[in-house]
Order: C-alpha cells, then sequence, then structure tokens
C-alpha cells in the first residue's frame, strides 16, 4: 500500500487471543496502516472447525468513506447485520465490501444465488450503502476459476437517483458525467475507446492484399 500510495482491503486469516485464527477482512490505508478489521461470524460447517467465529462489527472509515465488510454466505444472515451497522448518518457515502464466490452452475445454486442478493439488496437499501461484490476466484489464487464474472456494485437505490444516465450505442447504459463527480458519487466511470480510424486502416490493408497479394 504504502509503496503504491494505495489504500487496500485484504482478505487473510488473522490471530486473536488464545491462539484463536479468524477469517478476516482488513483495512489499510494508503500509508500501510491498518485500519481495522473485520471477522467472519457466520461460518460454513467446514470453516468452523479452523476458524473461529467473529463478535459484532462497525464501520471503517478508509479513502473518504464508511466501509465495512460482509464475507461469502453471511448475506443471508441480514437480520442479524442490520442493527449492529445502523450507524449515524455522518454525511461520508457507505460502503459494504462482499468479497464471495456466487456460481449459478444448477437450479440449487441459481436459488441460492438470488437469496444472495436479495439480502445484498436489502442492505443496501436499509444502510443507504453501496454493496460492492467480487468473486474471490478473480484473483490470483484460482486464475483459471471464473464462476459468476466479474464482481457486481448493487446501490442503494435506482441509479438514475444518483447520477444522469443514458441509452449509449450498442444498447449500452452510461452516463456523460466526468471521472471526478462520479468518483464522488462512490462509481466507478470507465471509458472504452471505439477508435474507428484502427478499423478503416485494417480494412483498408485488407483490401490491398486481396487485391495486390
Amino acid at each position: 500500500c504504502a509503496r503504491l500510495g494505495l489504500a487496500a482491503i485484504v482478505g487473510l486469516p488473522t490471530l486473536g487471543e488464545g491462539g484463536a485464527v479468524f477469517n478476516s477482512h482488513v483495512y489499510f490505508d494508503a500509508t500501510g496502516r491498518e485500519l481495522g478489521r473485520v471477522h467472519k461470524r457466520g461460518l460454513t460447517d467446514s470453516e468452523a472447525t479452523f476458524f473461529a467465529r467473529g463478535g459484532v462489527r462497525g464501520w471503517t472509515a478508509i479513502g473518504g468513506v464508511l466501509a465495512t465488510s460482509v464475507l461469502c454466505r453471511e448475506m443471508l444472515d441480514v437480520e442479524a447485520l442490520l442493527p449492529e451497522l445502523r450507524a449515524s448518518d455522518d454525511g461520508r457515502p457507505r460502503v459494504i465490501f462482499w468479497p464471495s464466490y456466487v456460481a449459478e452452475s444448477d437450479a440449487e445454486q441459481t436459488a441460492l444465488c438470488q437469496a444472495y442478493r436479495a439480502g445484498a439488496e436489502v442492505l443496501a437499501r436499509e444502510l443507504d450503502a453501496w454493496v460492492w461484490q467480487s468473486n474471490w476466484p478473480e484473483s490470483l489464487n484460482a486464475p483459471a476459476s471464473r464462476g459468476f464474472g466479474a464482481g457486481v456494485v448493487i446501490a442503494p437505490d435506482d441509479l438514475v437517483n444518483f447520477v444522469p444516465l443514458e441509452m449509449a450505442q450498442k444498447g449500452v447504459v452510461a452516463t456523460q458525467y466526468p471521472m471526478g463527480p462520479v468518483e464522488e458519487l462512490v462509481l466507478l466511470k470507465l471509458d472504452f475507446l471505439g477508435l474507428s480510424n484502427l478499423t478503416i486502416i485494417n480494412n483498408a490493408l485488407r483490401i490491398i492484399r486481396r487485391a495486390y497479394g
């Protein structure tokens, strides 16, 4: 973090009192200083044979936002999470990081994914927070796994209530807002540049080869 000047949230095992091992999300600022931790409480049966259960979680101030984490299947525990995450509104945006592996491989998994998504939507709406889901196999530990694909961002309300939208070319929903204001709204703007002159050059080369060998 300090070398690149980036804040980061990293999933890793951490040690507690009495040798307890937690499945944790650890928050670091851009200087490399640890800001806080979230220990997973909603463990699976297999996880519970190794990890200790975490306790009550709160919010950590990082990168100008208030952030917390809901780890994987904990998104099914919304009723238990809501009371402890109802923090006073100090004007900063709230972000909930949701590292998980969500794969709709069969009917059972599809139903489970729908339950996950429903829980995330409830947290986003009730806590006025943005939920950022990311599939852990997309990282370096399992580059061949793809599952559900890239991450999902769930807004606390319809996007049109945060930023003006338009239907761009090829049916893509986009905004004309510049990058700075979009980031202040806790959104990520990606500019996909379509350079038609490269296509023209490629077509010209293909025609020349066809005509002159």
